[in-house]
């Protein structure tokens, strides 16, 4: 995918939204355009290593070998958003692959839950 649609959708799924809570808010103008322009990189950097190590728990639930993973994008080459966990096998059509693909997601929902309540 081309690394201007990248920037464009982290600029209207995570920036926008940050920036109309933090007009909301009481804090100043400097304090706002920092974080709206610092807390994006924090979460491209660590959202993606974050998340595909959730693959990588899931190999290890249901017992499935990783053949080779990636949890880090190669920024240096020119390569901006590529991380993958490969399976021997592959993913198919079952319970295994199921559990492997959103067990990612169930950790974002935990992750909600235990920062709503604590």
């Amino acid at each position: 995918m081309n690394p201007i649609y990248r920037i464009i959708e982290i600029l209207i799924l995570i920036v926008l939204p940050i920036l109309v809570l933090f007009l909301r808010s009481t804090w100043s103008k400097k304090e706002i355009y920092l974080n709206v322009s610092i807390l994006p990189l924090i979460w491209y950097l660590f959202y993606a290593p974050i998340h595909e190590l959730g693959h990588v728990l899931g190999c290890f639930i249901v017992g499935v070998e990783i053949s080779d993973f990636q949890l880090f994008s190669h920024f240096w080459e020119g390569s901006y958003g590529f991380t993958f966990v490969n399976i021997k096998g592959g993913y198919s059509e079952n319970m295994s692959s199921f559990i492997i693909l959103i067990s990612p997601y169930l950790l974002d929902q935990i992750s909600i839950i235990l920062g709503f309540y604590f």
